[in-house]
């Protein structure tokens, strides 16, 4: 499934700085580190976030999940996102 560019968000690692890109679904938003492809968290349509373990700052770490967070309600507010029903 084709995932859209939802937006990026730059962070100063140990190497110097690196820009997360947060794709899109419908069943959810990922963030990957551009440079190496490397995924460093997602959130699905249930708004539940898994992060990947990828070593971030806590202010990093933070600033990813409210990303995650607000790119998911975006989605649903845009009815791309995909609703379970109960």
């Amino acid at each position: 499934m084709d995932q859209t560019i939802l937006s990026y968000l730059w962070f100063r690692g140990d190497d110097g700085p690196y820009r997360v890109a947060f794709r899109g679904n419908r069943q959810g938003v990922i963030a990957e580190r551009e440079s190496d492809g490397a995924i460093l968290g997602g959130i699905n349509s249930d708004g539940a976030v898994e992060l990947t373990g990828y070593p971030l700052r806590d202010f990093e770490a933070r600033a990813l999940i409210e990303s995650l967070h607000w790119h998911i309600k975006d989605e649903k507010r845009q009815g791309h996102a995909v609703y379970k029903s109960a």
